[in-house]
């Protein structure tokens, strides 16, 4: 877990425990997270959401807007397992 302030707001950073026991970077994801500076508050409760990375990855996290906003990471998605269609 990971505290810090977007825009004068206190935010929770979580990783999910199989992100946690993953050896990805955690520092870059919590970098690539709070790249999206402001645009975190716009989204509703619960919604998902998708950062396609410079490591050829997607980071899948999800808003839960309580007293504080907490950004959960669900799963980082390697390149080779995204598919267009």
């Amino acid at each position: 877990m990971y505290r810090c302030r977007i825009s004068d707001q206190e935010v929770i950073l979580r990783l999910s425990p199989k992100i946690y026991k993953s050896k990805n970077d955690k520092d870059y994801i919590y970098q690539a997270i709070l790249s999206l500076e402001d645009k975190l508050f716009d989204f509703d409760e619960g919604q998902p959401f998708a950062i396609a990375t410079g490591q050829d990855s997607l980071i899948i996290a999800e808003i839960e807007q309580r007293e504080l906003t907490v950004i959960t990471v669900h799963h980082i998605v390697e390149k080779s397992f995204v598919f267009t269609i």
